[in-house]
């Protein structure tokens, strides 16, 4: 956990981000700090893996908000997640550009021999089947 929390905002204030989970209830809350940039930033208070509403203050007027996707211990970057829901969704054959190919040793997305995505079978076949990304 390192300065996940940043806010924009005249230099010299007191800036809070207070932390809320998605029904309302204070997460935790962090002063910012500030070098003199108006660049004010803070570490995520200690929570669980999920989304989090932060709502920055100064003297008790809010100044701005956002959210943060949290996975417990760092910031969930939305480019990973989207790239990750593709894998899933190309590897359920849902698109037909790029389809999945089924096979009794592996799956694959894309060419076989130069697979986007490639997943190896092993296992008995019968009350066990182990997948294992490759590429």
């Amino acid at each position: 956990m390192s300065n996940e929390l940043n806010i924009t905002y005249t230099t010299g204030a007191t800036v809070t981000a207070s932390v809320y989970s998605p029904g309302w209830s204070l997460v935790g809350s962090t002063v910012l700090t500030e070098p003199a940039t108006g660049l004010y930033s803070g570490d995520m208070p200690a929570a669980v893996a999920g989304c989090y509403l932060v709502v920055f203050t100064v003297s008790g007027v809010v100044i701005g908000s956002g959210t943060i996707s949290w996975d417990g211990a760092a910031e969930v970057c939305q480019t990973d997640v989207d790239s990750k829901l593709k894998d899933v969704w190309q590897l359920r054959g849902l698109d037909s550009s790029a389809p999945a190919t089924f096979r009794t040793d592996k799956i694959f997305v894309g060419t076989e021999g130069s697979p986007d995505i490639e997943l190896t079978l092993t296992g008995d076949g019968a009350s066990e089947k182990v997948a294992t990304r490759t590429v």
